[in-house]
């Protein structure tokens, strides 16, 4: 448990209150009691402010272990990861914050080991009341690396060609998604009210775990053909039991050995189901994902006869591009889950099994596969209307881990000089100085080793300290009270040691060149860091997710195979290749159809 501290009781003000009382007596407008009762700021710390005993008054307390500035960037780093698909629990992060102090040289005394507690944690999450803790929901790794902009964009260039083509930008009832889902008999129990700190709270689900299969269709206007039920069995006496009256109207059943879709089935259904209610009006455009049940051979035919075109998904971006998985299934599987537990709870003899099911999930159908839902799923995922960037930029940073980065300069494009600074140094004509957060320094002798990367390079100029003889920071050289200063920061724990470069002319051509940097403490031997690039990099390579693929590796120029993409089933190529591949399989003649005209292949060995 965090310590339970006592604070005084003190009147809340912000920094702009303070600035603005400062500001007031400095133009002569207020004097300071009169400017702490108008801005309503605490008159002693205005009076220490005003006599600069304070450089950079904040809230009110004691400073925090870390510099806010230092803090406000390991939050929006958390920030990021947690965007990015790789968040950062509570013991990760007070471990890598341990992990930043040492690299950046901060010794913090309520630090234990260097590594913050508890009551760090506990008064970093009240700085910064953005953050809170949350549960991340499962997302595979294919599906982050697949939903990258480069496919996606992709794929809205071809499915804007496409409904251009065929005249379907204002003709939502033509544009049609399909996909299955899985329902069981034990329902997930809904929230339920019960006393504060219950250890243990109950809810009641069926005893049996069958699974169905259901398969839906819908169009984007709202419009939903009949489902498809598919219950495991070998035989049709696997549908005896089931209360097939009580189910959603029209709706169609079938079994297999696993209770699965299958190419059979699919052909069936896209034969009795879809072009039976898809309507008159041709051409149209039937989405979805790229199951094998949905490519078969015979559903490819039966779309080019009948006008109907076929466009498969991107893999692994059903989450992101599918209007079903977007705004319909999600809210079915919580009609589901709550009429499950209504019905329990009517009788404690009843029970989810064959009989009771199709009932069920007729209402949770009902409720949640309404027009609303559906309109707002094709809305959502751009489709109607027609919308590249409606798919929300954070579905796609999940992917920004896995992507290539940019190759690095070679070590000749760098420019390195190590020296060694006395008091003798000239160094007054350095670029003038930006402040920033502050970090306490030794008072004892140091030396200092300046990097400083070539022109193109993503590493910023670093100062790192070491104990020597030659030098001590009383003796820095002198700079205007009103320039403010740069901190002392080390480099990346793997770079390599520069060699040493004592020439003053390179020194100093390196500092009029803006390569490196020239601090000075103040009087409490405090160090204003200027660098915040630094900072931003210590942060990014402690915080943020490595990319994958190593920097010097080659690229990747195998071809990829056609199906890791979005692909128009009923095109020609496609058409021609199911065929190749049905005639390896079956030992059959092949036809293709051109311009309307059909052409058979008899016989003959196969080029690869």
């Amino acid at each position: 448990m965090p310590k339970a501290y006592k604070q005084r009781k003190r009147e809340p003000y912000s920094y702009e209150s303070m600035q603005n009382a400062v500001s007031s007596v400095m133009k002569g407008t207020y004097s300071i009691r009169k400017a702490a009762e108008m801005f309503n700021v605490n008159k002693s710390t205005l009076h220490d402010t005003i006599k600069k005993k304070y450089k950079n008054p904040g809230q009110p307390g004691r400073k925090t272990a870390i510099p806010p500035e230092v803090e406000h960037k390991i939050a929006n780093a958390l920030k990021e990861a947690s965007k990015q698909g790789m968040g950062i629990s509570r013991r990760q992060l007070l471990r890598r914050v341990g992990s930043l102090c040492k690299k950046m040289k901060i010794e913090v005394d309520q630090f234990k080991q260097q590594t913050p507690g508890k009551d760090w944690f506990v008064g970093f999450m009240k700085r910064h009341p953005t953050l809170s803790i949350r549960k991340p929901e499962k997302l595979a790794t294919t599906r982050a690396r697949m939903t990258n902009p480069a496919i996606v964009s992709k794929y809205f260039d071809d499915l804007g060609q496409i409904l251009k083509n065929l005249g379907l930008l204002s003709k939502p009832a033509c544009i049609w998604n399909c996909d299955e889902t899985g329902k069981s008999f034990e329902h997930t129990p809904v929230k339920v009210i019960a006393e504060k700190g219950s250890k243990a709270v109950v809810g009641r689900t069926s005893s049996c775990r069958t699974n169905i299969t259901l398969m839906a269709c819908v169009n984007a206007a709202g419009g939903k053909m009949s489902p498809l039920f598919i219950v495991k069995g070998k035989t049709s006496r696997s549908l005896h039991g089931f209360n097939t009256l009580a189910a959603p109207q029209g709706t169609r059943w079938h079994y297999q050995a696993n209770g699965w879709m299958n190419d059979d089935i699919g052909e069936k259904w896209f034969e009795d189901v879809f072009l039976m209610e898809c309507g008159k009006e041709r051409p149209q455009l039937l989405i979805l994902d790229g199951h094998s049940s949905h490519e078969s051979l015979s559903i490819i035919e039966l779309a080019i006869q009948n006008d109907i075109h076929i466009l498969s998904l991107p893999p692994h971006t059903t989450h992101a591009l599918q209007p079903l998985d977007r705004c319909v299934f999600g809210p079915l599987n919580s009609a589901y889950n709550n009429e499950c537990s209504n019905f329990l709870n009517q009788n404690p003899l009843n029970n989810i099994n064959k009989w009771s099911f199709p009932g069920i999930l007729a209402v949770a159908w009902e409720t949640a596969v309404s027009k609303t839902n559906i309109q707002a799923g094709f809305q959502s995922c751009g489709i109607f209307p027609f919308n590249p960037s409606a798919v929300a930029p954070e579905l796609l940073k999940p992917s920004i881990p896995s992507n290539k980065p940019k190759p690095l300069l070679s070590s000749a494009d760098e420019i390195s000089a190590t020296t060694t600074l006395s008091e003798h140094s000239e160094v007054s004509s350095g670029p003038p100085l930006v402040s920033g957060p502050s970090v306490s320094s030794s008072s004892g002798p140091v030396s200092f080793t300046i990097v400083s990367s070539g022109v193109g390079s993503s590493l910023l100029p670093t100062v790192t300290p070491s104990t020597r003889q030659d030098l001590s920071i009383n003796e820095a050289p002198e700079i205007n009270e009103s320039q403010d200063t740069i901190s002392l920061v080390t480099p990346v724990d793997n770079m390599t040691t520069p060699p040493l470069a004592d020439d003053p002319e390179m020194l100093l051509a390196l500092i009029n060149d803006g390569n490196i940097e020239v601090f000075t403490p103040d009087e409490e031997g405090t160090v204003e860091i200027h660098q915040s690039g630094i900072w931003d990099s210590a942060i990014s390579d402690i915080f943020l997710p490595l990319q994958s693929v190593e920097p010097n590796k080659p690229a990747d120029t195998k071809p990829r195979s056609k199906s890791s993409s979005h692909r128009l089933l009923t095109s020609e190529e496609i058409l021609l290749e199911k065929q190749m591949m049905w005639q390896k399989k079956e030992n059959h003649d092949i036809y293709f159809i051109v311009d309307d005209e059909y052409f058979i292949l008899n016989k003959a060995p196969l080029q690869e």
